[in-house]
């Protein structure tokens, strides 16, 4: 007898039968590849609900995170527009006391202008009422 091509002997063609045929042929073999299935497609359902149950522990930890970083962000644009406004404002108060100090240097320079003018009528004067002394004061002769 021939088992040609690994094929059950008596089997046509040599072929291999499938899992179906093999159940159909041995009695009771249909129920217990039956419950070896089940038992099988039982142990895949438990791996994928567990799977998933840690996806969900997965993703709720992911979400507290964002939650958190979202916290974080809106404090640090809260605080980087804080600094944004104050930083013009002393933009503000350093261009106010430009032009204050360059009024006031301004000011200054007018009147150490006028106070030079006047010291130079004084001195003037003073050379003129000199002058006026030596004409009218008799020399002394030694």
């Amino acid at each position: 007898m021939g088992t040609e091509g690994g094929g059950i002997a008596g089997m046509p063609g040599g072929h291999r039968p499938s899992a179906i045929t093999t159940r159909a042929l041995i009695p009771g073999a249909a129920d217990t590849a039956s419950l070896n299935e089940a038992g099988r497609l039982r142990a895949e359902l438990e791996q994928a609900q567990v799977a998933l149950e840690d996806m969900d522990e997965r993703l709720a930890e992911l979400v507290r995170a964002s939650a958190g970083l979202s916290e974080r962000l809106a404090e640090q644009s809260r605080l980087r527009e804080e600094a944004e406004r104050r930083a013009e404002q002393l933009r503000e108060e350093v261009s106010l006391m430009k032009e204050r100090e360059t009024a006031v240097e301004a000011q200054l320079r007018n009147e150490l202008s006028v106070a030079l003018e006047e010291l130079q009528v004084m001195q003037e004067e003073l050379q003129g009422a000199h002058n006026a002394l030596a004409v009218t004061t008799p020399k002394t002769v030694r």
